[in-house]
């Protein structure tokens, strides 16, 4: 199979009701079959924070979510408070991460 050259991402994008991004304090994944939280990258999540947009997963787990459908809990933390807990359906085809869930990757914050 011919695949792309890209690196790809499941990111979460949290916004405000007038379209600014939230910027977190902190969020955790966490793997809810394998019952443990996916590490993260803490120059890529602060780089990714200024546009609001927060990694789930990459093509780094491409071959362990190879064929299969897994639930991903997001949780997002501002000023001690959960602001956002969501699940999130991924998997993985023969190149790349895949997102197999139905609403949009974009939530409204009302905080």
């Amino acid at each position: 199979m011919i695949c792309s050259f890209e690196y790809r991402h499941i990111s979460l994008k949290l916004e405000y009701p007038d379209g600014k991004p939230v910027l977190l304090d902190k969020s955790t994944v966490y793997w809810v079959s394998k019952k443990c939280y996916l590490e993260q990258n803490s120059v890529s999540w602060n780089a990714a924070r200024v546009w609001g947009s927060y990694n789930i997963i990459n093509d780094g787990m491409q071959k362990t979510l190879q064929n299969r459908k897994e639930v991903m809990r997001f949780t997002g933390y501002l000023k001690g408070k959960i602001v956002c807990e969501r699940d999130v359906l991924v998997g993985a085809n023969c190149c790349h991460v895949v997102y197999y869930g139905t609403e949009p990757l974009t939530q409204i914050i009302q905080y």
